[in-house]
């Protein structure tokens, strides 16, 4: 840096700006060399894009099945009219009332967690 020169006016990365003024328009045809944990292709980015949120999902939904079998075991305590603290048998559970009252409640539960969902985006 010139000692004349206003500190504001020099380019922050010089040897960029000289070649800026020496060839002011990119040569289209440059490649770029990558490293090899660099990607080379848009599709690597989208790939990876998709790998990550299906790794999310997956997550997301492993997350869910313990929950979904308490909920379970809970439509099997009250169809059963049974106090105890315990999970019941998981094959008693398998009954057709009492998946039909899990599916229902499951079915509303993703409803309106949708519903308040997006309401909450749009605030």
């Amino acid at each position: 840096m010139a000692h004349n020169q206003d500190p504001e006016l020099v380019p922050l990365l010089a040897e960029h700006a000289a070649a800026d003024e020496s060839d002011p328009k990119p040569d289209p045809q440059i490649t770029i060399k990558a490293r090899k944990w660099q990607t080379r292709s848009p599709w690597t980015i989208v790939f990876l894009a998709a790998v990550c949120k299906f790794v999310i999902t997956l997550s997301g939904m492993m997350f869910l099945l313990p929950f979904f079998r308490i909920l379970e075991d809970g439509f099997c305590h009250r169809y059963y009219n049974d106090k105890s603290s315990d999970f019941l048998d998981e094959k008693e559970c398998k009954n057709k009332e009492i998946q039909k009252q899990l599916a229902y409640f499951v079915g509303w539960f993703g409803l309106v967690n949708a519903v308040f969902g997006k309401c909450s985006v749009l605030n």
